[in-house]
C-alpha cells in the first residue's frame, strides 16, 4: 500500500497535467491578420498624446488586451517617431480564436515603435512579453497590412485596426525541468520494482 502511495504521488501529476494543458492553451504560434487582428488603442486616461498614465489597449478574435500603463517615452529621430514603453495588462485569450482554449496572462513589459507619416497613417509595431518570458504576443499595423485603417471603426473607437497580431507561447524552462524530473523518478521506481519482483 505504501509503495503504491509512493507511486501514485510520483506519477500522478503527470497524468493530470495533460487534461490542465488541453484545457487551457498549449504550446504554438497563432497568427490573426486582417478583420481578425482587431483595433489597437492608446486612451489618454494621463491626460494627452504620449502621456505616462495612457493605458494600451486591444481587442480581436477570441482575445482582449487591457491595463497597460505608459511609463515612458523616448523620441525617434523624427517629430512623427517614438518608443512608448508600457508595464503590465492582462491578455485573455478564449476558445474562438485559433489557439483553441482559454487563458489569461499577466504581461510584464510592452514595447510599442511608432511611426505618424503626417498624413492619417500610423505605423504601430509592439512586442510584450510575460515575466517567464513563455508567452509573447506581437502587433504590427501598418498601411502595408491587409484591411488597415487608422481612425474610427465601426463601433466609434479611434485607433489602429486591421494589420497582424501574434501570439506564442513556448513552455517555462523551470517547467519543463520539473515534469522531466517526475517523469524520469517515475520510470526508475517502476524499473527498480521490477527488479526487485524477477
Amino acid at each position: 500500500m505504501k509503495r503504491l502511495m509512493v507511486v501514485l504521488a510520483i506519477c500522478g501529476p503527470l497524468v493530470i497535467a495533460p487534461g490542465f494543458v488541453q484545457a487551457g492553451v498549449g504550446p504554438g504560434t497563432w497568427t490573426l491578420s486582417g478583420s481578425d487582428a482587431g483595433l489597437w488603442q492608446e486612451t489618454f486616461d494621463g491626460g494627452g498624446p504620449n502621456q505616462p498614465g495612457n493605458e494600451l489597449w486591444g481587442v480581436g478574435l477570441g482575445y482582449s488586451f487591457s491595463g497597460a500603463t505608459l511609463q515612458s517615452v523616448v523620441p525617434g529621430s523624427s517629430p512623427y517617431e517614438y518608443q512608448t514603453i508600457f508595464t503590465g495588462g492582462t491578455l485573455s485569450l478564449t476558445s474562438a480564436g485559433p489557439w483553441g482554449g482559454d487563458a489569461t496572462i499577466a504581461l510584464d513589459t510592452i514595447t510599442d515603435n511608432s511611426f505618424y507619416d503626417g498624413q492619417g497613417a500610423l505605423n504601430f509595431d509592439l512586442i510584450g512579453t510575460d515575466v517567464t518570458g513563455g508567452w509573447t504576443i506581437t502587433a504590427s499595423f501598418s498601411p502595408t497590412e491587409p484591411g488597415y485603417g487608422y481612425g474610427g471603426d465601426e463601433y466609434g473607437h479611434t485607433g489602429v485596426f486591421g494589420g497582424s497580431v501574434t501570439v506564442a507561447h513556448t513552455p517555462e524552462p523551470a517547467s519543463v525541468i520539473v515534469w522531466s524530473v517526475l517523469g524520469i523518478l517515475c520510470v526508475a521506481f517502476a524499473w527498480r520494482r521490477r527488479k526487485k519482483a524477477a
